[in-house]
């Protein structure tokens, strides 16, 4: 008659006395026993977990039991399932911070990078409107951006954030990185057309946002738009060989004779 068998004798023991509990305290102080015995004793984690969950049902507020659920959600067995448990206790208690400490958890065992998408984005909201945190939310957008670089919600976020807090050369390079990884042509253009946008508006580096244009007729060779914006900053920074190699470029992508002849005469001006 070993250790495991006392620790079941035990645990019938603990479930005869909620069976028999008179009050709704009692119970979960019971509950929370068992869950620590399947826990600690009988290495069975998730059974223990749903031992917590049910008494956290009861009181949402069981100190010892939280703490026991804490543990596990930054352990290396069940912390997903751990986490699941305390997400709706925390949102409930407006425990924020906590809130996000278990969300963050399952991002990191969550391997769908759509699934984890959508958890920083809930991430990212309670950062910015419940915790007053911009920049974390900011970060957790980026971190979105990496997983889907074409999602619109993470895109219309983000410059937002930039603008309230500055980081417009952090998402610079989190643009040209994820446009520089992308072999998806109309993602590529996408992602360098709001790159070039923020070097020459937000950050006023007129030849990076040039080089980045350039990046966008080289993906799209008859991206007009893309076209239209070099002969705009050659012009503007009196670059003559350049703009003359862009209008024979206008030229080419030009879609009636009245527009050729006018890029004609530019181009012989130039």
């Amino acid at each position: 008659y070993g250790a495991a068998e006392r620790w079941y004798d035990l645990l019938g023991n603990l479930e005869r006395q909620v069976e028999l509990a008179e009050s709704s305290g009692e119970t979960v102080s019971l509950k929370y026993r068992v869950g620590n015995l399947w826990q600690l004793r009988l290495g069975d984690v998730a059974r223990a977990i749903e031992s917590y969950r049910e008494a956290l049902e009861m009181d949402p507020s069981h100190a010892e039991t939280l703490h026991a659920l804490d543990g596990l959600v930054h352990g290396k067995v069940e912390p997903v399932m751990a986490a699941r448990v305390l997400e709706p206790i925390y949102e409930t208690a407006g425990e924020y911070a906590k809130l996000v400490d278990v969300l963050e958890v399952m991002v990191t065992h969550n391997e769908d990078p759509l699934a984890r998408v959508d958890l920083l984005h809930r991430i990212a909201q309670l950062h910015e409107q419940m915790i007053g945190n911009a920049h974390a939310a900011f970060d957790a957008h980026a971190r979105a951006l990496v997983n889907d670089s074409g999602n619109d919600k993470t895109l219309g976020h983000i410059e937002r954030l930039a603008a309230i807090t500055g980081t417009w050369e952090p998402l610079a390079n989190l643009y040209g990185a994820e446009a520089g990884k992308s072999l998806d042509i109309p993602r590529q253009v996408d992602l360098y057309s709001r790159l070039a946008r923020v070097w020459e508006q937000e950050l006023g580096d007129v030849a990076k946002a040039i080089a980045t244009y350039k990046k966008i007729s080289e993906v799209e060779f008859d991206n007009k738009p893309a076209v239209l914006a070099l002969d705009r900053l050659y012009s503007a920074t009196a670059a003559w060989p350049e703009l003359a190699e862009t209008l024979k470029r206008e030229i080419q992508l030009a879609e009636g004779d009245n527009e050729i002849a006018a890029l004609q005469f530019r181009l012989g001006q130039t």
